[in-house]
């Protein structure tokens, strides 16, 4: 089954992370086979929006469409993949994944890896953000204990790259340059692209020569209001440089990716120069790279996932530079922090690199090799969605799970699933790890109807005391030490005390976790799964449905409005875990028209009292609890029923257990 996920974005817009969000999106539709995609475009400070018209664009805006219909019938999605900085990230979807360009200095701020902890992967776009990511650790203090800790970065990151554009054809462009040997030089006019210093140390180096630089540059937007404010800054900067022969070219405005792939390939373009003081990735130079044009570039940051070949051996003008902190213009709060560190580099090393890039011959030249191959469209697609996909592989633990299920004794499985889930953040592999781990094994579920109250404590020990036991709710409290699994929602909800024999504990809620811990269950709740509850409508309940298949946990995380937790997630539970039987005790249902729920524990004040039924409720519950039980037998698991005075549909076995 295709997977929901929403891209979050700023596809639309020209920037770098605009230029993320598309491959990220180019991504995604290398495998339609594989996801149902869902766009919600951001903003990116000031940046223009791309006015390309082509089949992306009409793809897109119709996919926002729906999306926004979607989201609007209450639509939830399986993954989001959030294309962003950190600050911005938010627990959206089962499964989150953050994927940004990371930082361009040695240290992320405590902001970020907060944040990002709170995701289930990272991807960055380059070896340089991902190990400053890994080595950014701070020491903090927790608030409540006062005990002293190291906050670092705990959720797996993966570096991915761009990949080489490729284009049927290029068109032809012109531009006004007349000097016979020109740099080309592509970055936005902010201090961490060291323009000033580019331009200043090319025109001292090539005052006298017929030797030009292209700089293709924007203030904020490429509006003729910022080109005019652009050539004036640029024409007094050039003016306290005194006389020259060499010249300085503004080339200034929106170009699509066929015309700056032209202006690499231009018979009047001879080199790249680029010296920022750190790169994410450093998208233009790598586009140059692989464009057949010399590069020359400060050696440090995210460039050298591609001037640098897989054999360590560099392929460009290596400028030397020197690690200092950043300028104090730059730090903005959160982001790029007071003590972290960029590089600056050399003007003797950037004069002497250019130098030689212009005089070397054709064939002392140095060019990037191989990045047609590395980087191709279809390997780095793969990787970005291996890392989508993928996530942690639990199939070796679930293994020796299913092993240990054949020596072991029954009540000690949950010893061994806990021990194992300890090894897993995100829900996808937890869930995975629990798959047909049950195999002809035999489960009890005691859940809250007022027949439990038929049942000593005495009598449950001796029944559960060689069956895997899930309660439900205030079940658990009847015969903590006998549950193997508890599983409970928003409703209805109380506070549980585990003690040392803890069961794998089990939340839903038709609320995101943070919100449902805030809310109802507490701040200190720990779970071992948690599953989210769609609810669109009461026509759309499992109840009236009785699309089973579409709900299994193999399918999707997402959980259907049953009404009521067992139909929602607890028999789903059974059945993905693989149990040959289960038998309830307490799933009494009503009867037929009855609009309260009657419980064992009476009329106790809980927390977030759930709601009267439906008239038409109980009836629908009690016909749609035979198509559960048909469901459950045409997947291995047969249901019985373990207690009298049960309204569930009576062609459901009852038996003693």
């Amino acid at each position: 089954m295709k997977k929901k996920i929403l891209l979050k974005g700023p596809l639309l817009t020209r920037s770098g992370y605009g230029e993320q969000a598309r491959f990220a999106l180019r991504a995604l539709r290398s495998r339609e086979d594989l996801f149902d995609i869902f766009i919600q475009p951001l903003d990116w400070g000031k940046t223009s929006w791309s006015t390309d018209i082509g089949e992306e664009r009409v793809w897109i805006d119709q996919k926002i469409e729906n999306t926004i219909h979607y989201i609007q019938q209450g639509g939830q999605f399986d993954i989001s993949l959030q294309v962003t900085i950190p600050n911005e990230f938010q627990k959206i979807a089962p499964i989150n994944i953050g994927y940004t360009a990371g930082i361009e200095t040695t240290k992320v701020a405590h902001e970020w890896i907060l944040k990002v902890n709170e995701m289930d992967k990272v991807i960055v776009v380059s070896n340089h953000s991902k190990n400053v990511f890994i080595n950014s650790i701070y020491q903090a203090v927790n608030q409540d204990t006062g005990q002293s800790f190291e906050l670092k970065t705990t959720t797996p990151i993966e570096a991915v790259n761009y990949p080489v554009k490729s284009f049927d054809s290029l068109p032809e462009i012109e531009i006004d340059v007349d000097t016979s040997f020109n740099f080309l030089t592509v970055a936005q006019f902010g201090p961490r692209k060291n323009l000033p210093n580019t331009i200043k140390w090319f025109v001292e180096e090539f005052r006298n020569e017929d030797v030009g630089l292209i700089v293709k540059s924007n203030l904020i937007k490429n509006s003729l209001i910022d080109r005019k404010h652009l050539q004036s800054q640029l024409t007094q900067m050039l003016a306290s440089l005194g006389e020259r022969q060499c010249k300085v070219y503004l080339l200034h405005g929106d170009m699509t990716d066929e015309e700056i792939h032209a202006l690499y390939k231009h018979p009047k373009v001879n080199a790249f120069l680029a010296l920022p003081h750190g790169e994410g990735f450093g998208l233009p130079i790598f586009e140059a790279a692989y464009s057949g044009l010399p590069v020359v570039a400060t050696g440090w940051s995210g460039q050298l996932d591609f001037l640098v070949d897989e054999e360590g051996k560099s392929q460009f003008y290596n400028v030397a530079f020197d690690l200092q902190p950043v300028q104090k213009e730059v730090v903005w709060k959160g982001v790029i922090i007071p003590d972290s560190m960029w590089a600056y580099p050399r003007e003797s090393s950037a004069k002497e690199q250019m130098r030689l890039c212009y005089e070397h011959t054709e064939e002392e030249v140095k060019l990037c090799s191989g990045l047609d191959e590395r980087f191709s469209a279809d390997k780095v697609y793969e990787q970005f969605i291996m890392n989508i996909i993928s996530g942690e592989d639990c199939s070796e633990d679930n293994n020796f799970i299913k092993e240990m299920s054949e020596i072991i004794d029954i009540k000690d499985m949950k010893h061994v699933l806990l021990t194992k889930l300890s090894n897993y953040r995100t829900m996808d592999a937890r869930n995975e790890l629990i798959k047909d781990i049950a195999k002809d094994k035999e489960c009890v579920i005691l859940t809250c109807g007022p027949s439990l109250n038929n049942f000593s404590e005495e009598d449950l020990r001796e029944k559960l005391k060689d069956k895997f036991v899930i309660a439900v709710k205030q079940a658990f409290n009847k015969v903590p030490d006998m549950v193997d699994m508890h599983v409970f929602n928003c409703n209805n909800y109380e506070p549980y005390e585990y003690k040392d024999d803890k069961p794998v504990v089990i939340g839903c809620s038709s609320m995101p976790l943070p919100v449902t811990l805030e809310r109802i269950w507490g701040s200190d709740t720990t779970l071992d799964f948690f599953y989210r509850v769609i609810s669109n409508g009461y026509e759309n309940s499992l109840a009236k449905t009785k699309d089973f298949d579409s709900f299994s946990l193999s399918n999707t995380l997402t959980r259907p409005w049953g009404p009521g937790i067992m139909s929602e997630l607890v028999f789903f539970l059974v059945q993905h875990m693989g149990f040959s039987s289960v038998t309830t005790i307490g799933w009494d249902l009503e009867e037929p028209g009855q609009t309260k729920s009657n419980h064992f524990y009476g009329e106790r004040r809980v927390i977030n009292k759930a709601a009267p039924m439906l008239e038409t409720e109980t009836v629908d519950n009690i016909e749609v609890s035979f198509d559960l039980f048909k469901w459950l037998e045409r997947n291995g698991t047969n249901l019985f029923i373990g207690n009298e005075n049960s309204h569930v549909h009576t062609k459901i076995p009852r038996k003693g257990i």
